[in-house]
C-alpha cells in the first residue's frame, strides 16, 4: 500500500495528534501548481510544521517522501507495517488512564497557546502546576499511583 497525500489531505493529517505513514508514501502541497493556495488548511499546517517549512513546501509544491514528512513533523512515524504500528499504538493507549490522556491533550494545547502569547511566564508555570495538582487528585491518578506502588495494573488498563 502506497498512499499519496496531496493538498487537503495534508490538512487532515496536520490536525491529527499522531500520524503514521507507510514508508513509500508521497506528500505534496500541490495548490500552487493549480494557481491556488492552501488557505483552508494553512492554520493547521503552519501550527504543525512551522512557517519556515510551509514557505518551502507551499511555494515549491514539490513532492516529498515520508522520511521528509517525519523530519519536518508532519508525520509522527514512518513504517513498513501499518497494521503492526497501529496495534502497538492501540496497546499503548489501552494501558493509559483516559482522564490522564484527555487532560494531557488539554495541557499541551493550553501551554502551546500561552507560550505563543506570553512565553514561558510565571502565569504559565502556575497554570501547569495547578492542573497537575488537580489531576493528581483524580480517580484515575489515585488508582494509577496505588497500582504502581502495589506493582499491579490500574483498573483503567485494558491491555491484554
Amino acid at each position: 500500500l502506497v498512499l499519496n497525500l496531496f493538498a487537503g489531505a495534508l490538512g487532515l493529517i496536520s490536525a491529527s495528534d499522531i500520524v503514521i505513514a507507510e514508508s513509500r508514501s508521497k506528500f505534496c502541497f500541490s495548490e500552487a501548481k493549480l494557481g491556488l493556495i492552501p488557505g483552508t488548511i494553512a492554520p493547521f499546517v503552519v501550527k504543525k510544521i512551522g512557517a519556515a517549512q510551509c514557505r518551502r513546501f507551499f511555494l515549491t509544491a514539490e513532492v516529498f517522501d515520508s522520511k521528509v514528512a517525519t523530519n519536518i513533523g508532519l508525520v509522527s512515524e514512518q513504517t513498513d507495517n501499518l497494521d503492526e504500528s497501529e496495534e502497538t499504538l492501540k496497546k499503548q493507549f489501552r494501558q493509559n488512564s483516559p482522564s490522564g490522556m484527555n487532560v494531557s491533550k488539554y495541557l499541551i494545547n493550553e501551554v502551546e497557546a500561552r507560550i505563543v502569547t506570553g512565553g514561558v511566564s510565571t502565569p504559565l508555570r502556575r497554570f501547569t502546576a495547578e492542573l497537575l495538582s488537580k489531576q493528581r487528585g483524580s480517580k484515575d491518578a489515585q488508582d494509577g499511583l496505588k497500582a504502581f506502588l502495589n506493582k499491579s495494573k490500574p483498573s483503567y488498563d485494558k491491555s491484554i
